[in-house]
């Protein structure tokens, strides 16, 4: 367990110390479905929202690290598949992540992560797995979010063995603080 109390994320004891990992941002054609994809599928939740243009940030509650989902400009939208460039019913990402270029979360079992690639297989979402990949992979399932990004679930992977489910955050305490146009920079 932290000896830190929720909500703080102190890293100034750490020698060298003035740079911490905070946050992924990725575009999305549709931010709704985007959130209710990570919402369901990794038990995110929405900690701060901003319109025009719409930005939420999600965040698991463990750590402080947050994905930003960003309404995709019209430069991240490819022509395939559209008529034309005001058609965003059939828009998709021109560059997705994609394959090894996955967003990876750790799970608390290998239960859950066939849990949760059952429920990818019958939305017809599952890319692979779930298997055993070994060390330093551990056991995986790799997913597909609506819009195109791989998303890995594991067990007993290197990367998140040793952090899993330790909170150092409260989710209250990465709620919005500010509405557009008010915030405050040092």
């Amino acid at each position: 367990m932290s000896d830190l109390a929720p909500g703080e994320f102190d890293v100034s004891g750490v020698s060298g110390k003035g740079v911490s990992f905070s946050h992924l941002a990725i575009p999305v054609v549709d931010v709704e479905k985007s959130i209710a994809f990570y919402e369901k599928y990794v038990q995110m939740k929405v900690v701060k929202r901003r319109e025009n243009p719409t930005n939420v940030w999600l965040a698991d509650g463990i750590r402080p690290f947050q994905i930003a989902l960003l309404a995709a400009d019209p430069v991240d939208l490819s022509d395939k598949n559209r008529s034309g460039p005001t058609d965003y019913h059939n828009a998709q990402l021109a560059h997705p992540i994609v394959a090894s270029a996955h967003i990876g979360f750790t799970c608390r079992s290998c239960s859950e992560v066939k849990r949760i690639a059952e429920m990818a297989k019958e939305e017809g979402i599952l890319e692979n797995g779930p298997c055993e990949e070994g060390w330093p992979g551990g056991y995986c399932a790799y997913i597909t979010d609506p819009n195109g990004h791989s998303v890995e679930v594991s067990y007993n992977q290197e990367a998140g063995y040793n952090a899993v489910f330790d909170p150092v955050c409260d989710l209250d305490a990465l709620q919005n603080s500010y509405k557009d146009g008010e915030e405050l920079w040092d």
